[in-house]
């Protein structure tokens, strides 16, 4: 091909650069620029683009068109160089690959095509030779595509100094942890103690450190404020008082940022004059360090240390929103928002609602995705700021500190930019005057309420209890995006059964009990539909927010896992199912305590649901199953961005389609398992690298057995008990035995011993006889199935037994459904229906509760033939005392696997000799699928016991 009219690299090259100044209102000719000589202080090739932002490390873009061998190389060489006029050192560079139609083309095109870029960031530097270690993002060889509005979201993130995010993160604690030794010696225990009730907390340790971070807070906000009209400037070379700390706070509070401050001053004016001195000296000392920063860096910084500040996390079950998560359901969650993105008016009349803000992670990641779209389409996001700190942003929590952190936050996007009224509040918790409230909640009853003094406007408006009061007006149906991360609590389990503790969701503060239990009471009285006790007060906190969208509008919710399969969020399924479409429910398909989890430290699964408010149509639920937690806010971004593009790849591992929310796809790794047991259901087996299906006759269990009662129902110690409990004596028959819970040594073949003798209660016998009639069987299932410690989904006692905690009693309708179903259950079909079905909260865990045990898919035995019928038996009898291994072994199990095969043909009859199929095709298919089922992270849990 001829040369002619070919374009250099160059020409491109400034063109992307203008492309690129054109979605940031701050990146000019000055701070973007492309093919500069002498930008670096060592000899050597110029780079390609260089964006240098007061405040920020620089970052460099090297670009090459296909096949770009060299691009990767060039900008790794550029890690660890300084700029030449600065002296800044490069932390961070991305590589570029442009298409190759450009070089024959118009030059401007490449600011609307794709492209396909890797970022590298220095991670560290070898003194001696000069080297270089660096992470690069996608790992391995992969490469993100996307337009140029991506590539200048890469380089906004990258100009987040992550030495300076260290560095500035270990001032910090040093600085809280010193505030908090000096509060411990040098003030009064009283004075303490009232501080910390001004909090809602205990008097300790964490709360000094949160006195300390909020006073730190402060400081820095102030020193990133000062300067504009009406603010007094920080105090510098003088002596440091109380006196002038408050008036300074007392003439900010008068311009306004009264979330922030006025919280501090409370706590300040507490504290004696002299001690006060001493710390807030010491605060001011570390404040210039800290300030280098800026205040959106730093705000981050103590988002991400107020998790280690909440005292009360326990009952009140504050964990912290990760940045990265926040990030990644706040970008997909923004995406879905009908708003043309370059008309100032539309964005600034949206709302987007909190209401339990805690540490202002989630509000804060909706805010930058919402500037950033602004600032692609041309328009400059300080114009936004004050309309959308005033109108917009709505968060809504019961502790003062969470109030005051997420203003911080959302004010830290611009800190010069001053504002009014804000509509961040702290709600009253507890019985406050002579009334009882709940905090958010209260807008299950309604729109207008009050909150407490420390929250929010100039304006100040009636009493609550002798202290001020503003305002909270969140009307229905108003909000575009309501995005949560709400308490997971319960009322019941194992914090309810505690002396002391009648009601854990509503223990925190030090509520009194009578208070726990008007509060509880109250709460059962609301309106909603979704609301469920069981489920916790996140299920009501999913009523609040159905209240306040707007038809149209966006839910976002991290939930726990059991949102998609458990028994207690049956209620919020229906509402959402009913009144919501194009679901997206994202989980992690991974092992390990925290590994499932999008908020630190919650040691449990949790799910992402992004869902549009309006009347379901045919569009499907999409389970977006993802490797790992986004581990920064750049991955997190990348990764939504895949989302909504319906893109899959390293961090995306599959998207299954469902019908509705919760059917079962939700945590899942291979989608080849899932289409198999999603098959299975509708009776049909489809196996791995088969196009066709075997006809299977599947229905539910309830057509063929009824369940037996749950133990709380008869047991002593509960409403209606029946029966006590002692362990069975070898010499000692039970006139009622039990079969309780699980040994583990003990269930490795079909039939399992009672471990329990019942003995009637006194005056209670004829109760007892009832219970046993009525209940009492040999087929028990398994409620709490530990898929990688035991072997059976379903157990035969020798006799007659009650069904205890872990083993519940199916009667079955005909004698002869028995050993089918047992054999069923235990095979590996049977035991995929179980994890289909059951919860996947916690790994290598199925739990299936009583109530659903009726849904369960079965083998359908009134189908078998009279042969089949036969071969059920003579299978029983082959393996009645075989062992079996636990469920997850099932690739390796000889036991199981002639389970399989002779169900399979002999009672089932798939004969493959009459079929279009080989028998090593059914063969093959069942090892293949036995292998992948196993793989599953919800399976194996993380024992080596898993497939290699």
């Amino acid at each position: 091909m001829s040369n002619l009219g070919r374009i250099e690299e160059s020409t491109l090259n400034v063109h992307l650069a203008e492309a690129l100044r054109s979605r940031h209102p701050r990146w000019n000719t000055n701070t973007l620029v492309a093919e500069r000589t002498s930008v670096l202080r060592d000899k050597g090739k110029r780079p390609d683009i260089t964006v240098s932002m007061p405040g920020c490390p620089p970052v460099i873009v090297e670009t090459e068109v296909f096949p770009a061998r060299q691009v990767e190389q060039e900008a790794i060489a550029r890690l660890g160089r300084r700029m030449d006029r600065t002296g800044q050192k490069v932390e961070s560079a991305i590589a570029v690959i442009l298409p190759d139609h450009l070089r024959h083309g118009d030059a401007k095109a490449v600011g609307d095509c794709e492209l396909s870029y890797a970022t590298f960031t220095a991670t560290s530097t070898d003194n001696q030779n000069g080297t270089v270690g660096y992470s690069r993002f996608p790992v391995g060889s992969e490469w993100l595509t996307g337009n140029v509005s991506d590539l200048a979201t890469a380089i906004e993130f990258l100009c987040r100094s992550r030495e300076q995010l260290r560095r500035g993160t270990d001032t910090l604690e040093q600085l809280v942890s010193d505030v908090a030794g000096l509060l411990a010696e040098t003030v009064h225990q009283n004075v303490l103690d009232r501080i910390a009730k001004e909090l809602y907390q205990h008097t300790s340790e964490q709360t000094y450190r949160m006195m300390a971070a909020i006073w730190a807070s402060a400081f820095v906000f102030h020193a990133a404020i000062e300067g504009q009209p009406r603010i007094p400037p920080m105090l510098r070379k003088v002596e440091i008082t109380l006196d002038r700390v408050l008036t300074a706070w007392e003439a900010i509070l008068k311009v306004n940022y009264w979330p922030i401050f006025v919280i501090a001053t409370k706590l300040a004016r507490r504290l004696p004059i002299v001690p006060a001195s001493y710390i807030f000296e010491h605060i001011t000392e570390s404040i210039s360090d800290l300030a280098r920063l800026g205040a959106t860096t730093y705000h981050d910084l103590c988002g991400r240390m107020f998790q280690t500040l909440i005292s009360d996390r326990k009952f009140l079950a504050t964990f912290y929103t990760l940045p990265s998560s926040s990030a990644l359901l706040a970008e997909v969650a923004v995406d879905r928002l009908d708003v043309n993105w370059a008309d100032r008016e539309q964005i600034v009349k949206l709302r987007v609602g909190d209401f339990t803000c805690g540490t202002g992670a989630l509000l804060s990641a909706a805010q930058h995705a919402i500037y950033r779209r602004y600032r692609r389409a041309g328009g400059d996001d300080a114009d936004l700021h004050r309309d959308m700190m005033e109108r917009c942003f709505i968060g809504l929590d019961i502790m003062p500190a969470a109030t005051h952190l997420t203003c911080s936050m959302l004010s830290g996007a611009h800190p010069s930019i001053g504002y009014g009224r804000t509509q961040i509040h702290t709600m009253p918790y507890g019985r406050v005057g002579e009334q009882i409230w709940l905090g958010s909640l209260e807008f299950l009853w309604g729109d207008h309420f009050y909150s407490l003094f420390e929250t929010g406007a100039m304006q100040l408006q009636g009493m609550v209890d002798g202290d001020w009061a503003d305002q909270v007006v969140v009307a229905n149906r108003s909000c575009d995006l309501v995005i949560m991360n709400p308490p997971f609590t319960r009322n019941c389990g194992q914090e309810a059964q505690k002396k002391g503790v009648p009601a854990p969701a509503f223990a925190g503060f030090d509520t009194p009990k009578h208070e726990q239990r008007l509060m509880s009471r109250k709460l059962r009285t609301s309106p909603g539909t979704a609301g469920h006790g069981p489920g916790g007060l996140a299920t009501y906190f999913v009523d609040v927010a159905h209240n306040k969208l707007k038809p149209g509008g966006v839910l976002a919710l991290i939930v726990p896992f059991t949102v998609n399969n458990g028994d207690a969020w049956a209620k919020v399924r229906s509402l959402l199912n009913d009144h919501y479409h194009d679901f997206q429910v994202f989980s992690i398909p991974s092992f390990g305590k925290y590994s499932r989890a999008f908020s630190a430290d919650t040691g449990m699964a949790e799910s992402m649901i992004v869902a549009t408010k309006g009347t379901p149509d045919t569009s499907k639920s999409f389970c977006v199953n993802v490797s790992q937690r986004p581990n920064d806010q750049f991955s997190a971004y990348s990764v939504a961005r895949s989302i909504c593009e319906r893109r899959t790849g390293t961090a995306v591992l599959n998207v299954i389609e469902e019908d509705s929310l919760g059917g079962g796809g939700a945590g899942v790794l291979s989608s080849g398992v899932f289409s198999a047991a999603r098959a299975l259901v509708s009776g049909r087996l489809l196996l791995p690298r088969n196009d066709e299906a075997w006809r299977i006759p599947v229905t539910r269990l309830g057509t063929l057995a009824d369940r037996g009662k749950y133990h709380t129902n008869f047991m002593a110690g509960y409403a209606g008990a029946a029966f006590s409990t002692h362990p069975i004596k070898d010499d000692q028959p039970a006139e009622f035995p039990m079969l309780w819970s699980h040994d583990c040594e003990l269930e490795h073949q079909l039939f399992v011993q009672p471990d329990r003798a019942c003995v009637p209660l006194d005056g209670r016998r004829s109760k007892a006889v009832d219970i046993w009639n009525a209940t009492a069987s040999r087929l028990h299932s398994n409620r709490d199935f530990r898929l990688n410690s035991q072997p059976l989904g379903m157990c035969l006692t020798p006799e007659r037994t009650l069904g205890g905690r872990a083993w519940p009693n199916l009667m079955v309708k005909d004698s002869a459904y028995e050993i089918p179903l047992l054999l069923w259950a235990n095979s590996l079909l049977g035991v995929m229906m179980f994890w289909l079905k059951g919860t996947r909260q916690q790994q290598g865990r199925v739990s299936i509760s009583i109530s659903q045990l009726p849904e369960l898919p079965v083998l359908d035995v009134r189908k078998l033939s009279k042969s089949g019928q036969k071969a059920c038996q003579l299978l029983f009898e082959d393996l009645k005392c075989r062992e079996f291994l636990p469920a997850n072994e099932a690739w390796r199990d000889d036991t199981r696997k002639e389970l399989d095969w002779r169900l399979l043909t002999e009672v089932l009859e798939l004969d493959p000799r009459n079929l279009p199929r080989t028998g090593s095709q059914l063969r093959d298919g069942m090892d293949q699928l036995r292998t992948w089922w196993c793989s599953e992270p919800s399976v194996h849990g993380g024992e080596n016991t898993r497939p290699e």
